[in-house]
């Protein structure tokens, strides 16, 4: 009887089996190719759609993982657990305003998801739907009053207008270190400048939440400024600069703040870091070099020309700009992580004056993750690991989200034997980074471990919290 075929359901069986070893190993095209070919057999198989809703995510084709979610709904109907599938994939298309809907609807069995909450609110702050999103944090804060992060969020929000509420939730945001530094520079706004009108203080609040890299939540800032104050050139300009800074076009607001004060150096430097980001770094130098003629002593500008340098890729240049605005402002931990991230990114002089310059940075600045990454680092470059592998963790345990933290750990992790750790913070990285360079390094480390990140890694990408 062996000439006989095999049942149906043996077939399929097989198809099965080849599908989900090819998506073990990476190759998710062959994956979707057999499981395609299981559909043959069973239009209608649910296993075999969510495989290929998996496996088309897997190898970054959310058209196809579209195609299949439908298909599957179609034999499931509508689960909470598909409308975060949904979410999923059309924030990874960048269809805000869908995937909200989307989040929204998987509250139903769950009106406790946290990270369905944090998805709204992260979806709404990049429509600039402000009430929306705080509508959403604050029923989250009835759910559980203590979520530092809603707490942040939050504030920063209420931070232009409403100064008893902003204290009493950044106050309670500070015993998470992550946010902790955020909501200092905002809680001192408050204290150093109790009589500002709210035009003022707003554009002050959003300064602060510049200088904390929260681009989104400036730009409300500088809104509400604004709407007190609609022809401040300054609140103008770094609304231009905040949407700059999240990929939007900032032109109109710089190019208007220019043409109410030509002369304004704030409003100048603010213009040469537009054109920067824009990619105009000769308009961007000219404009630093005349700020730098006229204003020698500003560390800002300093720090700006050192950065279109690095953009430029002239290191030395870069270095002693660094420096000067390190000189310049030396309490300024801001351009301090730049002149130490610079030394560590680039690889420059760490055997000599960078350990020493960096080592000097971390005990002025003890609780800078990015400076005691870096110190970490460096510490490991000239052969010292256990005093690297105590700073590299306590980085961590200072900002555990950061992009560089967190690659350079993995780095030290496998230098050591420690594959398996090395492994999970790349993929954290991998999965979570704000800067798409540390993903891309991540990727790059990951192949060189002879790693190939699978269906589920991706997933995680698009299903882990901010």
């Amino acid at each position: 009887m062996a000439w006989l075929p095999q049942p149906r359901s043996d077939v399929l069986s097989a198809i099965v089996t080849r599908g989900d070893t090819a998506q073990a190993d990476g190759h998710f095209a062959e994956a979707i190719h057999q499981y395609q070919a299981g559909l043959e057999i069973h239009p209608t198989d649910s296993l075999l759609l969510d495989k290929l809703v998996t496996s088309s995510l897997a190898a970054n084709r959310t058209d196809l993982a579209l195609i299949y979610l439908e298909r599957l709904t179609a034999v499931t109907g509508w689960s909470p657990s598909l409308y975060r599938r949904a979410a999923a994939i059309y924030s990874q298309q960048r269809r805000t305003d869908i995937a909200l809907a989307y989040w929204y609807a998987s509250l139903q069995d769950r009106p406790d998801d946290r990270n369905a909450f944090r998805q709204l609110v992260t979806a709404a702050l990049a429509q600039r739907e402000w009430d929306e999103a705080l509508t959403y944090l604050q029923r989250w804060l009835q759910i559980d009053p203590h979520d530092e992060w809603a707490l942040y969020q939050a504030g920063l929000l209420l931070a232009p207008k409403e100064l008893a509420t902003t204290q009493r939730y950044l106050s309670q945001a500070l015993a998470d270190p992550q946010y902790r530094a955020g909501a200092q520079r905002v809680l001192k706004v408050f204290s150093d400048h109790p009589a500002d009108l709210p035009p003022t203080l707003a554009l002050r609040v959003g300064l602060a939440l510049l200088d904390s890299g929260e681009w989104s939540l400036a730009e409300h800032a500088f809104t509400v400024a604004l709407i007190g104050d609609p022809n401040n050139p300054n609140a103008l300009a770094f609304l231009g600069l905040s949407r700059d800074q999240q990929g939007l076009d900032g032109a109109a607001q710089v190019e208007r703040a220019l043409a109410l004060a030509p002369d304004d150096p704030q409003v100048r430097y603010v213009a040469a870091v537009h054109w920067r980001i824009r990619g105009d770094t000769a308009q961007a130098l000219a404009i630093l070099d005349q700020l730098g003629t006229q204003n020698p002593v500003n560390a800002a500008v300093a720090a700006e020309i050192g950065t279109v340098y690095r953009v430029l890729g002239d290191q030395v240049k870069t270095l002693e700009w660094y420096k000067l605005a390190v000189g310049l402002a030396p309490e300024n931990e801001q351009f301090a992580a730049l002149l130490a991230a610079f030394y560590v990114d680039e690889d420059i002089r760490i055997q000599d004056e960078g350990l020493l310059v960096i080592s000097n940075l971390a005990q002025k600045f003890s609780n800078n993750a990015t400076i005691i990454t870096c110190y970490g680092w460096a510490l490991y470059r000239v052969g010292r690991p256990n005093e690297a592998r105590i700073n590299l963790e306590r980085a961590l345990s200072l900002n555990s989200t950061d992009d560089r933290a967190r690659y350079l750990y993995a780095l030290f992790m496998d230098s050591i034997g420690e594959r398996n750790t090395a492994i999970s913070s790349l993929l954290y990285v991998y999965q979570n980074a704000t800067e798409q360079r540390f993903r891309d390094l991540a990727i790059r480390a990951l192949t060189q471990m002879g790693y190939q990140p699978n269906a589920q890694d991706l997933i995680g990408k698009l299903s882990t919290s901010p």
